[in-house]
């Protein structure tokens, strides 16, 4: 055990003056030294200040150890580490129910501002760079999330919702008005008819052609009548070759294609070009069917089976391109958060009416989590109880409670020789009498 601090010494001191005392007369009244009335009340007020002093000591010293040590200690000492089961949950039970109670927390929370926190926190440039720096690690963190299969769903589904509602025609008639004003759709003209030559030359549409002539043929057939209808249809099955006018077909159709592809300004380019300002037109102009047919076109899109899928690829693309960024460009994301953070909290120190809102969310959300998680205070009360091994218990609450105490051991022993002075008196008095 430590030894004793000098200001826990009273209560020592004071029974051993009392005892010294007492000692000291008791020999001296016996040798014969001292004698008469006085000297006997003194007596008798030392002896009862010994008496009070150790009745004083036993019961300090019961709160907090054993007494005597070992096996014979008394029962009914040693209090605090036999009761600490009890003490434990009394002091939970102060501190969740009187003390941080949810009324009382919840009442505290009125005095509290969120707003003057943050000025307080992000004011100055060092509380800025932390909170970027940490919101920096949150923004990798949320990035490694960006794939979680529950997100995928949830905005593939706000897509749907979105493409089915969305009034497409006249934003869908300006930008294809845009597109073509800006020479994007000749572009696009060139690289089909390219691709389409390319295709044609290889033969890929030769069997195509070659039924096309040939239902063309039978329709024409079909559409003749009479001895004039005879003689034309054998007239043209005796010209027609249909091997050899789908390859004929094949080349004219390349070398229109190959014409788009290398003059911007073909006549076929302009005349598609014609085509899409036309659509375009009686999309703005909300024209019946070019509406009907964006709208089937939007609940084809949003029904379709491969969307979740294309949402996927793109929350794939953008998490890698989040973590490559993150990754290479940390300080200059950094010092565009510190940014906005400073142009945020300049803007919210010039609006009262946003300090107020934001003060009032956050005790509403403060008061709604310790309405909800008020168990917590008395478990983490309760943990760092449990957590101290019994003497360290003991032994923090005497050198927090000791100087009081030993102070009782001192009034013990005062009190206990003026009572023994007193009662001394009464009874010199009554055998006077």
């Amino acid at each position: 055990m430590p030894s004793t601090p000098k200001r826990n010494r009273v209560g020592p001191l004071s029974l051993s003056i009392a005892a010294s005392g007492f000692v000291a007369l008791e020999a001296a009244h016996h040798g014969g030294w001292v004698d008469g009335t006085g000297w006997t009340l003194l007596r008798a007020g030392f002896e009862a200040a010994v008496i009070g002093g150790i009745a004083d000591w036993f019961a300090v010293s019961a709160l907090f150890r054993p007494v005597p040590r070992g096996r014979l200690a008394l029962p009914h000492t040693d209090i605090i580490v036999r009761n600490r089961h009890k003490l434990t949950d009394g002091v939970v039970d102060m501190v969740e129910n009187q003390l941080l109670s949810p009324a009382s927390v919840r009442e505290k929370l009125q005095e509290f501002s969120v707003s003057k926190v943050l000025f307080e926190q992000l004011g100055g440039a060092e509380g800025r760079r932390l909170a970027a720096s940490t919101l920096s690690i949150l923004a990798g963190h949320a990035a490694e999330e960006l794939e979680d299969e529950k997100l995928r769903g949830f905005l593939t589904a706000v897509l749907r919702d979105e493409i089915r509602t969305l009034h497409l025609a006249p934003l869908f008639g300006s930008w294809l008005e845009a597109r073509v004003a800006a020479g994007d759709t000749r572009v696009l003209w060139r690289t089909v008819a390219a691709t389409l030559a390319d295709q044609a030359q290889r033969g890929d549409f030769d069997e195509l052609l070659h039924d096309l002539l040939q239902t063309a043929l039978k329709a024409y057939k079909e559409e003749q009548a009479g001895l004039m209808g005879w003689f034309k249809t054998q007239l043209v099955s005796w010209t027609f070759d249909a091997d050899t006018d789908s390859r004929q077909l094949r080349d004219g159709l390349t070398k229109i294609l190959r014409a788009v592809s290398r003059e911007p300004s073909h006549p076929l380019a302009r005349r598609l070009d014609q085509a899409v300002m036309s659509y375009a037109a009686a999309l703005k102009a909300e024209d019946a069917e070019a509406v009907r047919r964006i709208s089937e076109f939007q609940l084809r899109l949003a029904e379709h089976p491969d969307l979740e899928s294309v949402v996927g690829h793109m929350l794939h693309d953008l998490r890698r391109l989040s973590e490559t960024k993150l990754r290479d460009s940390r300080e200059e994301f950094e010092a565009a958060l510190g940014n906005l953070l400073e142009r945020g909290l300049t803007r919210l120190r010039g609006d009262s009416e946003a300090q107020s809102r934001l003060d009032q969310w956050a005790r509403e959300a403060l008061g709604s989590i310790v309405t909800r998680h008020h168990g917590v205070i008395g478990s983490t009360a309760r943990q760092s109880l449990n957590r101290l091994q019994d003497r360290d218990l003991v032994s923090q609450l005497e050198s927090r409670v000791g100087k009081d105490l030993q102070y009782i051991r001192l009034n013990g022993a005062v009190i206990g020789g003026l009572v023994g002075v007193v009662i001394m008196a009464g009874k010199l008095l009554l055998a006077g009498g």
